[in-house]
């Protein structure tokens, strides 16, 4: 049976309600597998974000930084694509306005 949750990628969370009216919030009504599906995707993009800020302890090369810019994009696009899949006509709309997934279109 299919549950309404609300995804907000720059708060993390996942939650049964929109908690705090200063994030944006994308709603979505999913399976448990599907819920599952987008935790991992939302994890795999915070640890991205927060392994990206040790960067001027550690400079990298060019190739290092392209190559992290290209992995969070595409886990980005990935949590995106999936949130439209199984998001509301609201939050595809949303989603579509923003143009991220122009790309693979």
């Amino acid at each position: 049976m299919k549950k309404t949750y609300f995804i907000s990628i720059d708060a993390g969370r996942i939650d049964k309600a929109k908690l705090d009216k200063n994030h944006t919030y994308f709603e979505v009504k999913v399976e448990e597998n599907e819920l599952y599906d987008l935790e991992f995707l939302l994890r795999e993009v915070l640890s991205i974000d927060k392994d990206a800020k040790p960067v001027f302890s550690q400079p990298l090369s060019e190739n290092d930084v392209d190559n992290e810019r290209n992995d969070f994009q595409t886990k980005i696009e990935k949590l995106y694509r999936k949130i439209y899949e199984v998001g509301t006509e609201q939050t595809k709309s949303d989603i579509s306005s923003l143009g991220i997934l122009e790309s693979q279109k």
